[in-house]
């Protein structure tokens, strides 16, 4: 059964890094105007003390990835692991 997994994760992982074209011009067009509009916002959210003053915009990018492409238990889980990642891009108070 675990190696079932891990074939099955490594087909994945194939798939899933081939599938995208990072030099394709939709890819690079789409990165920029998710940077365009993201980066302000996070820089305003740090600025009012909303956000932690060392997180870049690359950083939460990632961090949403992971929780999009992580699989859950159920819903609850879902949101619990959502509510900890936000709660650890907000700044300390």
């Amino acid at each position: 059964m675990i190696e079932k997994r891990r074939r099955m994760a490594a087909r994945c992982g194939e798939r899933s890094s081939s599938a995208v074209n990072r030099d394709s011009q939709t890819f690079q067009s789409s990165r920029e105007a998710m940077y365009a509009a993201g980066e302000p916002l996070l820089e305003r959210a740090q600025a009012s003390g909303d956000a932690r003053p060392d997180l870049a915009f690359s950083d939460l990018l990632q961090l949403v990835i992971g929780v999009a492409s992580s699989t859950h238990a159920d819903e609850r889980q879902r949101e619990r692991v959502l509510a900890v990642a936000l709660d650890g891009v907000g700044a300390a108070r």
